[in-house]
């Protein structure tokens, strides 16, 4: 006896130890990565532009009453707001009742949905989801769209976000990712939505995660984001499994068509709303609406509030963020956005990434004239972008051929991180 707990004591003070040299380590390695985001200077390239314009947008009632920016070429489509993961008590360690939740975000500014995905492994069972689908049905109303799902929470093979199924699968005993796409194959989970959560998150098991996001030609419909956004940064700015790549570009690369997700990842309804937000634009706020634009791609993430319409321009034929478009000689890309003015967030630059390689980068201002008091949507200026249109050109030979994607990564200053859905040029599984 005595001998056993010994072993176990000294498997608890390896893991403890262990632990302490990953957090140091990541914290270092954390430090180091936002060094050199906030380092990055120009890069010019002969056949891509990057152009800034200050621009004021005409704005509409919907939602919560509050005022949308509607923008000029969004074809009528509306920009929603909301996040789709968090936890409550159901999950164990959560802190705040369903409820409580719910509530919470309801009453949000600016929420226009909002998901509680409960880890399923020990907590969850058949009577807890479906009170979640009861509760969260009594929340829904005009302005606010409550969504209920579950964290596929596999000890290996990793965490996944899972949305618009009837039922939830256990991820105890399984070994692989092959498990859960074996479900989701089921005729019964024809509608399932599927998102990779905070890749790299979890140190232990990067060896395995996802298995480095083995592609299944079978689901690629279902599997429609990466979280590209969390509390770490390693999910926004750090290297992917093969240290060479982003995870979002790992996985793209892999086959997969994907949009990026920005998570707050809640464990505490009173960290609800958060600052992250996922961005889609849809028809109107109805579940139906939201999962057909998830579906198509349709989203952006960001780490702070923020209403954006990105497109791109093929000769006279637009294409919203997350298309696929056809090959061409020259391609524009039309980013509109507007920051709420009590964010005091102004955009540092812009980054333009082809197939996973950063071509271009545009500085909209240096820290020497960086000035954090909010400056009103109508005395927008470029030192200091609160409302404005992005407008990429792009000309052969930086077109990538099918398969291939463009997508942007534009910086805040000190604070804020943005990705607007990837344009494909044939998703990489059509190869």
């Amino acid at each position: 006896m005595k001998k056993f707990i010994l072993v176990i004591l000294i498997i608890l003070a390896s893991v403890a130890t262990a632990s302490y040299y990953y957090r140091s380590e990541r914290i270092s390695g954390n430090k180091r990565l936002i060094k050199e985001a906030t380092q990055t200077k120009e890069l010019r390239s002969a056949n891509i532009e990057i152009n800034y314009f200050p621009l004021m947008f005409k704005t509409k009632v919907l939602g919560k009453n509050q005022q949308r920016v509607s923008f000029e070429h969004s074809q009528g489509l509306n920009v929603y707001l909301g996040q789709l993961h968090a936890h409550s008590t159901f999950s164990f360690e959560g802190k705040g009742t369903p409820e409580q939740n719910y509530d919470k975000a309801r009453k949000s500014k600016d929420l226009d949905f909002f998901a509680l995905t409960e880890h399923e492994y020990v907590w969850l069972d058949n009577g807890k989801y479906e009170k979640l689908k009861q509760i969260s049905a009594e929340f829904q109303s005009e302005n606010f769209l409550p969504i209920h799902g579950f964290e596929y929470s596999n000890l290996i093979a990793g965490h996944y976000v899972v949305l618009n199924t009837n039922t939830f699968k256990s991820s105890w005993g399984d070994l692989s990712p092959d498990d859960l796409y074996s479900w989701l194959k089921k005729p019964e989970q024809k509608d399932a939505l599927v998102i990779f959560a905070h890749p790299g998150f979890h140190f232990y098991r990067k060896p395995f995660e996802f298995s480095h996001f083995k592609f299944d030609k079978d689901i690629v419909d279902k599997i429609i984001g990466i979280e590209t956004h969390h509390w770490d940064p390693i999910t926004f700015l750090g290297p992917g499994y093969g240290g060479k790549l982003l995870f979002i570009d790992e996985a793209v690369q892999s086959g997969w068509w994907l949009a990026p997700i920005s998570s707050n990842d809640s464990h505490d309804y009173r960290n609800v709303p958060g600052k992250s937000r996922i961005g889609v634009v849809a028809e109107e706020l109805s579940q139906k609406a939201i999962f057909s634009a998830l579906k198509k791609r349709m989203t952006f993430a960001s780490s702070f509030p923020i209403q954006l319409f990105a497109s791109a321009l093929v000769g006279d034929q637009q294409y919203p963020m997350g298309s696929q478009i056809p090959t061409s000689e020259t391609l524009k890309i039309i980013c509109d956005f507007v920051i709420p003015e009590e964010e005091k967030v102004g955009l540092e630059r812009i980054e333009v990434l082809i197939n996973g390689k950063v071509k271009a980068i545009k500085k909209l201002r240096t820290i020497s004239n960086a000035d954090l008091t909010a400056v009103p949507q109508s005395t927008a200026s470029g030192t200091r972008p609160e409302s404005g249109r992005i407008v990429i050109d792009i000309n052969k030979p930086n077109i990538p051929s099918s398969p291939g994607y463009i997508y942007l990564r534009i910086f805040g200053y000190k604070a804020g991180k943005l990705i607007p859905s990837p344009i494909y040029v044939a998703p990489f599984y059509l190869k």
